[in-house]
């Protein structure tokens, strides 16, 4: 039985990928090499994308490397170390981490003169961000080459490319549907989950590799992502902190407030998001804010200083702040320590109404207003119509 995990390429497996690959080809003096000047702009980028998926089944890496490392020799160019990137990410969309490292800090600021794909592919696997990529590469001067597609920017090498990621793109598709059709048989035998893993599992598989060189897969299952050695979830790791969150609410009954000032105080860090606060600058009672983001959750709670920068009357902003001050008191329980009604005795004004009706004045601006087609009412007319309340009022 074999168990197959996918794991990331380590910088130290990429660094040997790319020794193995300048070695093959003869050009351990040109591609990957260290301690260049980075401010010289006379070098090149050589650029290879493959799934973590993908490299479970056939690690192509040190294939791509070994093309970008006889590209340069043929090419006669210079790749430093720091220049030869690779993304695991998905090949649908440009916003991949080194994909834009290359466009917006090495192309757009011109560090580089050109930039080598080992396939197409490693481009994208769409068409729309491969013509949108060649031309920022076009605007900015930037040469592209490829392993397995004509590199010119004329208009036949241009359509031949495009030709080729649009047979791409078919041909993922329907092998997408054989695989969906058997990925289905799968799941109504009961041999793997039918859903996505939830938050804080791992995807699992036993699986082999049969004669053809095809992956078998026999059963597959979540796992809790971090456990301890008694088995045990580990704190502040996603299935810990699920766990935490259903104690902090159920049996230590603590409050929604509570739980999301401790979750921000965590700064768990996950996948796809990231949480960032506004800074701010705090001078006696007022808030002054810096726009500025930084990393981790607020401190504060912004909404009573927005107030009383909207213009709100000082009796309203007062007594929300001492209606806040008690609830970071009892923040640990469902309800304040004592009634709303208790707090801030002596308050100032009263609630009222938008129309007070026993006043016939306002009752006849109401009538005004509800009796407008405003859909159909054109800007004069508008102007006039505000001109009749505004004498109705008496101001005129």
């Amino acid at each position: 039985m074999t168990i197959q995990t996918i794991t990331l390429i380590t910088d130290e497996t990429l660094n040997e990928y790319i020794i193995q690959a300048a070695k093959a080809a003869g050009y351990e003096k040109g591609f990957g090499i260290r301690d260049c000047d980075l401010s010289n702009p006379i070098w090149w980028a050589a650029y290879c994308r493959q799934s973590l998926d993908q490299q479970t089944q056939n690690n192509r890496l040190p294939e791509y490397l070994l093309t970008l490392a006889k590209m340069a020799r043929d090419y006669g160019v210079v790749v430093p170390r720091e220049y030869v990137l690779y993304d695991h990410e998905t090949g649908e969309h440009l916003e991949r981490p080194n994909m834009s490292y290359m466009r917006f800090e090495l192309a757009h600021k011109k560090h580089i003169l050109g930039i080598m794909f080992a396939d197409i592919r490693c481009l994208s696997r769409e068409p729309a961000p491969q013509q949108v990529f060649e031309r920022e590469c076009e605007l900015q001067g930037i040469k592209l080459m490829f392993g397995d597609a004509p590199s010119g920017m004329d208009v036949g090498s241009q359509f031949v490319r495009s030709a080729l990621t649009f047979s791409n793109k078919l041909t993922r598709l329907a092998t997408n549907r054989n695989a969906r059709a058997g990925n289905i048989g799968r799941v109504l035998k009961g041999w793997v989950p039918a859903m996505k893993a939830p938050y804080g599992y791992r995807y699992q598989r036993d699986a082999e590799i049969t004669q053809g060189g095809k992956i078998q897969i026999k059963q597959a299952w979540w796992d809790v992502d971090e456990l301890d050695l008694e088995g045990k979830p580990l704190p502040e790791s996603p299935a810990g902190t699920v766990i935490s969150i259903f104690r902090w609410l159920g049996i230590e009954k603590r409050s929604s407030y509570w739980v999301t000032s401790k979750l921000n105080e965590m700064e768990i860090d996950y996948e796809r998001v990231k949480n960032y606060n506004v800074s701010i600058k705090e001078l006696k009672d007022k808030m002054i804010f810096i726009r500025k983001l930084e990393p981790g959750g607020s401190q504060h709670s912004f909404g009573i200083h927005v107030a009383r920068m909207a213009g709100m009357p000082p009796s309203v902003v007062s007594r929300a702040n001492e209606i806040m001050e008690e609830l970071e008191k009892s923040h640990q329980k469902h309800t304040l320590t004592k009634p709303v009604g208790d707090l801030s005795a002596q308050r100032e004004g009263f609630q009222t109404t938008i129309f007070q009706l026993d006043d016939p004045v306002l009752k006849q601006i109401r009538d005004e207003i509800q009796n407008m087609d405003v859909d159909n009412l054109t800007p004069i007319e508008a102007l006039n119509k505000l001109n009749e309340i505004k004498k109705i009022t008496g101001l005129d």
